[in-house]
């Protein structure tokens, strides 16, 4: 898991990407978002300093020095497991808590199989799909230059409605009214249940709108507490067993948006080799294409 240094560059990342939005705002098919083109080279700068630092144990950080940084391997190193194309943006589906999931896979051209990359896996805003916001984030884009693996996860697309599928995370109680500041729920709502998500059974069930996002296993079955056995778990381990990855230089920026998505690693357990196993996440098909 990435250190605390770079998890503050990465929400720096994230602050820059949400500034772009502001400054270049589009909106498509009822989902908005901006280009990163004008803050490329912010963005280029941020990439340098996520991938300059290396975590020690107890999430401190010194700077990356390539002569003295010893690589966290993953299982994936060596394994010949590797479906995709380097070089290339390979879309993959996988099967996590019981449900098929999206996501996308950028692996730099130098990818050789035997060296440990840094991961960034990309979380998009309510709404958007892995392939807009690959396209639209930029992060992929620096992938052959700094020479990490750029992953972009999908959230969950069980809305049918009119409009949708509108993307989107189960994270943060989006799922779980009332919560601590009381009642998320809004008379001002569709009372026919237009909105709801296939997977949240109670919600037309409901006068009035209080289910917001997916109710599928995101990072853990309910969206909040620490039971991390959904899809960005797991992702993680269909990952690391398929790739050769630096596990300590593992980060998960995410683009500001008005919808929920999922909490940084910080919420799931190390991954340091030998990785500590997560009840429940081994769940994964992996079919790339």
């Amino acid at each position: 898991m990435a250190g605390r240094a770079g998890w503050v560059a990465c929400g720096a990342i994230a602050r820059v990407l949400g500034q772009a939005e502001i400054a270049t705002v589009q909106c498509v098919g009822g989902s908005c978002f901006g280009g990163a083109s004008s803050l490329r080279a912010p963005i280029a700068m941020l990439l340098a300093a996520v991938l300059s630092f290396s975590p020690e144990p107890r999430a401190t950080s010194v700077a990356f020095d390539a002569s003295t940084h010893v690589p966290y391997a993953s299982t994936g190193c060596g394994a010949n497991k590797n479906p995709y194309t380097p070089g290339k943006s390979v879309t993959a589906t996988g099967t996590y808590a019981g449900v098929t999931w999206t996501y996308r896979v950028y692996l730099p051209k130098s990818y050789t199989g035997t060296e440990p990359l840094p991961l960034i896996i990309q979380h998009p805003g309510w709404g958007m799909s892995a392939k807009s916001e690959e396209s639209g984030a930029g992060i992929t884009d620096y992938a052959d230059e700094f020479n990490y693996i750029s992953v972009t996860a999908q959230g969950g697309n069980d809305n049918s409605n009119w409009g949708g599928p509108w993307y989107s995370w189960n994270a943060v109680g989006t799922t779980q009214s009332p919560g601590p500041g009381g009642d998320t729920c809004t008379s001002k709502a569709d009372p026919s249940g237009s909105y709801c998500y296939n997977s949240c059974s109670k919600c037309k069930a409901q006068s009035i709108q209080c289910y917001w996002t997916t109710c599928d296993d995101t990072v853990t079955p309910t969206g909040i507490g620490t039971d991390a056995d959904g899809f960005i778990p797991g992702l993680y381990d269909t990952l690391e067993s398929q790739l050769c990855i630096d596990t300590t230089r593992e980060c998960a920026p995410r683009r500001r948006r008005r919808r929920a998505r999922p909490a940084p690693r910080a919420t799931l357990p190390p991954r340091r080799p030998p990785p500590p196993p997560l009840a429940g996440t081994r769940r994964a098909s992996p079919t790339a294409g």
